[in-house]
């Protein structure tokens, strides 16, 4: 006996202890279960309000450049309404490609252009 403790209460104050420790891991898991399941709920539910049907997917594609073309041009022929207007269409082919003027395109030369999944724009 030390300090007044048995050898028979330390093994009940650990085994108290333990248990505790015990309850507090099952807490712990029992949070963790829970929040995983609420973020599968999330991002089960989120495309549900999307509207699915809705959602169209954006595509690239290389064109060339024909003489007399201009990016105007080019969004004249290929933009589509989801884009915005033309000026954020042709803003997206030059970041694209790396144009910083848009007289800089040159006939023979290629660029990339995005389209939507289900356009109705068909492409030469």
């Amino acid at each position: 006996m030390r300090y007044g403790i048995t050898a028979e209460k330390k093994m009940v104050s650990r085994r108290v202890v333990s248990t505790r420790a015990l309850a507090n891991y099952h807490k712990g898991i029992a949070v963790m279960a829970l929040g995983l399941a609420c973020i599968i709920l999330f991002f089960a539910v989120i495309p549900a309000f999307a509207g699915g049907s809705d959602v169209r997917e954006k595509l690239y594609t290389d064109y060339e450049i024909q003489p007399g073309d201009s990016l105007s041009s080019i969004a004249g022929e290929y933009s589509d309404p989801a884009f915005g207007d033309t000026s954020s269409f042709i803003s997206e082919v030059m970041t694209i490609n790396h144009i910083t003027d848009q007289d800089s395109i040159h006939a023979g030369s290629y660029i990339v252009i995005p389209y939507y999944e289900d356009s109705s724009v068909s492409f030469k």
